[in-house]
């Protein structure tokens, strides 16, 4: 990895923060850690970029749900987190920024090459659990799987993810909003096994 220009201004700070075991336990999906993008499967569903070291604290929770929809999305930000470190790596070598590429990049993508995040995804389905509350809705879609892992994340963590998706998340009205009922339920329900 290039130089980081700026590490001497900063330091760690440790936050709560789910985990991927967790959220294997919660959602009883099947994860996936992706180390290329050929393993990327071609299907609507959700991801979360964690932390390389276990256990895997998720910093950032996303949803893609086109048919080919973790493919596009997930090989996207891999693309993107890439490309940041090629011009992390081309700035290092210089005495000004050729470009503001490397400073305007989505906060995303700047944690997910400085930390070396690492990605794991899951197709999305039916959940193969139930709640005691039948007037709660499950998550279906891949928006519904993301609002619903945001909640959990919440309600463990006290934050949504350490990088929030975009505004639509912060929302009352908003999918996060509506899951809430769910992931407080499936919570208290797997605190009881």
């Amino acid at each position: 990895m290039a130089a980081d220009l700026f590490e001497r201004f900063r330091t760690r700070h440790e936050i709560r923060a789910i985990t991927v075991d967790a959220i294997r336990e919660i959602t009883a999906l099947e994860w996936t850690r992706i180390e290329a993008r050929s393993e990327i499967p071609n299907a609507p569903g959700v991801y979360v970029w964690a932390t390389r070291e276990a256990p895997h604290a998720v910093v950032y929770i996303g949803s893609a749900s086109s048919a080919v929809g973790l493919s596009d999305r997930v090989g996207e930000e891999i693309g993107w987190r890439n490309d940041h470190g090629i011009e992390v790596g081309k700035d290092a070598l210089r005495d000004e920024p050729a470009s503001m590429v490397v400073l305007a990049r989505a906060p995303f993508v700047r944690v997910a090459f400085e930390d070396d995040l690492i990605v794991f995804v899951a197709e999305t389905a039916q959940p193969q659990w139930s709640l005691d509350k039948t007037a709660v809705a499950l998550p279906e879609t891949p928006e519904q799987w993301e609002g619903f892992l945001t909640a959990c994340a919440h309600i463990v963590s006290g934050r949504r993810a350490s990088i929030g998706g975009g505004a639509w998340n912060q929302k009352a009205t908003t999918v996060a909003e509506q899951m809430f009922p769910a992931a407080w339920a499936r919570l208290h329900d797997l605190k009881s096994v």
